[in-house]
């Protein structure tokens, strides 16, 4: 484990956060960028860690512009044959990177198995395989298809990450997840938090009805 899960209880980790102590923080995802879910979730933490004065880096693959002029990177691009080479090479360089720096806190976001934190924003992969491939022959191309493979490693990083004394914090954006994480792995209830996926008031505020999401819903189809 981390020397930051081996130094401090959970219990003192959550008022450290509460008194606004300053960290060194790592923020862990094969990619960093404006598009796509989890990257956007990335880049808006970044920024918003930073804001608050933590010493925030973005450990990837590859990248975008900082989305804080505080936010540095460290890129992980060893040599790899594939998507699910590039996805085990990436996650064995940064097991190799995390020990060997010196991180209060690592946050994961992706397909990894060293961190402190681990945000599932995409609940357990069994669980999307199970609800995915319902049918005889979805099963049947589930097992033997092209995409077998890459999802034996998935299953095998995300039960390594899940594993009791991999880390000291789980974070999901739904009770829903909690309960499937607990059921699926034995995670303790209280070492997962439920922070369900904010809005971005400003983004989504009604005054863009008129103007651009006028034009929007016209380029779209929709009347009103």
């Amino acid at each position: 484990m981390i020397a930051f899960a081996a130094r401090i209880p959970v219990d003192t980790w959550d008022g450290l956060l509460e008194k606004r102590v300053m960290m060194r923080l790592a923020l862990v995802h094969m990619r960093h960028a404006r598009t796509g879910g989890t990257e956007r979730y990335l880049h808006a933490l970044a920024a918003h860690l930073a804001e608050l004065d933590h010493t925030v880096t973005i450990v990837c693959r590859r990248h975008e512009e900082a989305p804080h002029a505080a936010v540095r990177f460290v890129e992980l691009r060893p040599v790899a044959l594939g998507s699910v080479h590039r996805m085990l090479t990436f996650a064995r360089a940064v097991e190799h990177h995390i020990r060997q720096a010196d991180y209060d806190v690592v946050f994961g976001l992706g397909k990894t198995w060293t961190q402190d934190v681990l945000r599932l924003g995409g609940g357990c992969y069994q669980t999307y395989l199970d609800l995915t491939h319902r049918t005889p022959g979805q099963r049947l191309r589930r097992h033997f298809g092209m995409g077998w493979y890459k999802s034996r490693q998935t299953l095998a990083i995300e039960a390594r990450a899940l594993a009791p004394g991999a880390y000291v914090r789980l974070i999901t954006n739904s009770g829903m997840v909690k309960r499937d994480v607990m059921a699926r792995y034995g995670s303790p209830a209280d070492k997962i938090t439920v922070i369900p996926n904010g809005v971005d008031l400003e983004r989504f505020h009604p005054r863009h009805r008129t103007g651009t999401g006028s034009e929007l819903r016209r380029q779209c189809g929709f009347e009103a």
